[in-house]
């Protein structure tokens, strides 16, 4: 995220503010508006961005009095004068100019700089030629994945888990039960959701919901519901906003079900599940000026044009999508912009705009087990950095059902993505003196990935208790835990590594590693610094052992343990050694091997109908896969360069082998 300081504005009475440099006529029509221009009969009017190259306004005659909860917000994150730039409305002389050429002004970005229009082919040499115009571009339209839906029996709710209903998976799984017993259910804090649409809201699950403002970007009113003559239908937006704050005690409840809510309506969804960049940046701008939100929450997707292009791997940098340039100036100001990271998975490079940004909180979508989904868009973006940031259940997710008063499964990262809002809207909520980057930060680095963190899970899935308790100044383990252990021949010992991040400075103690074999006595080791981790070697392993283990660190008077209430807790796994097999006439065949992009597998006839097993060489499952024939190929495409190793499995009978990937 770029820093504001270089936007701060000067004393003088008449402030003159570069915002886009450049004056040269030549290279201003986007090089996608050019290939548009040349398929588009010149009759047919097109929605281009039109930038201009810079803002003339009266520092204190055209200063914009923003909300107090704006500057309230500010004021943490920003130094000097909390109204910038971003804030002071387009050159009104340059808006009369375009004026002429433009069949419909639709949106004014401050923010950009820009208008997006709706223009006549022709038009656009006589809007580039103009000084003032920096560059013309197409406002983009856009397809999104509709969730799957599943209904759901109520009736049968588990009313053992504290009157969550279904909705207790999704929400443990983030720890938002431990933030709700501690009182943080969402005061105080303003959420602003960008979607299809609401419209179901006289469902059970909304009653208690405090919604402050709503208006509709697509038809021009304050309606967000569906209504006569409005284009578009809500029914995606009732999914999200009711996993976000949803609140039917013994049915759902939504991680911030007490915070405030602003209604957005930013997509037509009549055009096949079109989505328009403009109306988002509207409904973000329109946010800010006039209510100052903590958080948005965005579950649409930002790639596929309706025209059948879509967005490079090499544009997908952060600094490309005029929707991705947006989310990081909202971040820029103090907001925590959430968005869905797409469901595109699983090839590498899958993100959509404007999760792409440095500081726009990418979420992909995992099962209720932790694994994550096969359809959850991948890293990295364009320019190598690690996407998605974090996760959470977006796989037969709760949500109230936008047809009538009962609930539904459903799936997508638009459904994980409004977890993740809404758990960090009640963490922010106990934490109110953080900015927005200072949560961003603590969710990323309390995930479960933490570790070492991967274009698959990014981070990993959130833990609120972990992060609530970084935010109190308490250090953090960080482990990923292995599924199983495979030891070389003639190997005993088992390494296991773990990070410590902390609030301040790295604490003075050394943590300790509390393992025991095959239930036996606990034991304990000191572990060592290597670089950046904690390392530690567990002897005595042998072949089908279960270890079981736990990390402790002295903090002051306290001690802080993961599993944190081990060792009633702890993790295990068990071992298995390298080359053996239940037969050794058992015989598997792995070609290529190393692979690229398939591996082709040939096992014996006993292990037809087994599974097969393919982990990294931690022991973290990579891919689990139910064998219907003898011969079957396995994806290794988006896998990191390395060794991996498959198990084949079939009810007592195994084989292990090693696949590498070139």
């Amino acid at each position: 995220m770029k820093p504001l300081s270089a936007f701060i504005l000067s004393l003088l009475t008449v402030v003159f503010v570069t915002v886009m440099l450049g004056q040269n006529t030549n290279g201003k029509i986007s090089s996608e508006l050019e290939y548009r221009l040349k398929q588009k009969p010149t009759n047919s009017p097109l929605t281009v961005w039109i930038y201009f190259t810079e803002k003339k306004y009266d520092n204190e005659k055209d200063k914009p009095q923003l909300p107090q909860r704006t500057l309230q917000r500010r004021a943490k994150h920003l130094n000097g004068d909390l109204v910038t730039v971003y804030d002071y409305p387009l050159n009104s002389e340059y808006l009369k100019q375009i004026e002429p050429y433009c069949l419909k002004i639709r949106h004014q970005s401050r923010w950009l700089n820009a208008v997006s229009a709706e223009v006549l082919p022709g038009t656009i040499e006589s809007l580039a030629i103009l000084p003032f115009v920096k560059k013309i571009g197409l406002v983009h339209k856009f397809k999104k994945d509709t969730p799957q839906l599943q209904s759901i029996d109520i009736s049968a709710a588990d009313k053992k888990t504290i009157d969550y209903g279904f909705s207790w998976i999704q929400n443990q799984q983030i720890e938002v039960p431990f933030l709700h017993s501690l009182g943080f259910t969402g005061q105080n804090i303003l959420i602003c959701m960008m979607d299809a649409g609401y419209n179901n809201l006289s469902h059970p699950a909304f009653q208690q919901m405090n919604i402050i403002a709503t208006y509709d970007f697509v038809n021009n009113n304050p309606y967000v519901h569906d209504t006569v003559g409005n284009l578009g239908t809500g029914n995606h937006g009732t999914l999200t906003l009711s996993a976000i704050g949803g609140y039917d005690p013994g049915k759902l409840i939504g991680p911030a079900f007490q915070a405030s809510y602003i209604l957005t309506k930013t997509e037509n969804t009549e055009s096949e599940t079109q989505v328009e960049e403009d109306n988002w940046i509207a409904a973000l701008e329109w946010a800010e000026l006039n209510f100052g939100p903590d958080i948005t929450s965005t579950s649409l997707g930002y790639r596929d044009y309706d025209d059948g292009s879509t967005y490079s791997n090499e544009q997908l940098n952060g600094n490309t999508a005029p929707i991705t340039i947006a989310g990081d100036i909202a971040a820029s100001l103090g907001i925590l912009v959430v968005n869905s990271a797409g469901n595109s998975g699983p090839k590498p490079t899958t993100i959509i705009a404007p999760a792409d940004g440095d500081s726009v909180m990418a979420v992909g979508a995992v099962s209720s087990d932790g694994v994550l989904a096969d359809f959850s868009s991948r890293g990295p973006t364009g320019d190598g950095r690690i996407k998605p940031d974090v996760a959470a259940m977006g796989v037969m997710t709760v949500s109230a059902s936008p047809f009538n008063q009962d609930y539904v499964y459903a799936s997508g990262t638009s459904l994980s993505c409004p977890l993740v809002a809404g758990g960090a809207a009640i963490l922010w909520q106990a934490f109110p003196q953080i900015t927005n980057m200072q949560l961003f930060n603590a969710l990323k680095i309390t995930a479960s990935y933490s570790f070492e963190p991967n274009n698959n899970y990014g981070w990993g899935i959130i833990n609120l208790r972990a992060a609530y308790n970084f935010l109190s100044e308490k250090p953090h383990i960080a482990h990923i835990p292995p599924q199983a252990a495979f030891l070389e021949p003639n190997t005993t010992g088992y390494p296991i590594e773990c990070k410590i991040f902390s609030p301040n400075q790295l604490p003075t103690n050394t943590p300790r590693l509390h393992y025991r074999i095959n239930q036996g006595d606990w034991i304990s080791l000191l572990m060592q610094l290597s670089g950046d981790k904690y390392t530690v070697l567990i002897p005595g392993i042998q072949q089908n052992a279960t270890v079981d283990y736990f990390f402790s660190l002295d903090h002051g008077a306290e001690n802080i343990t993961l599993p944190y209430n081990a060792p009633v807790s702890y993790f295990t796994f068990n071992v298995q050694s390298l080359g053996i097999t239940a037969n050794d006439d058992f015989q598997i065949t792995v070609r290529p091997n190393p692979a690229t992009t398939m591996v082709n597998i040939t096992v014996p006839q006993e292990f037809k109908f087994g599974k097969a097993y393919l982990y990294d060489t931690g022991g973290n499952l990579i891919r689990e896969i139910k064998i219907t024939d003898c011969n079957f190929p396995i994806n290794v495409e988006n896998l990191a360069s390395g060794p991996y190793l498959l198990k084949i499995i079939q009810k007592r009978k195994s084989i292990i082998t090693k696949v590498m990937k070139q």
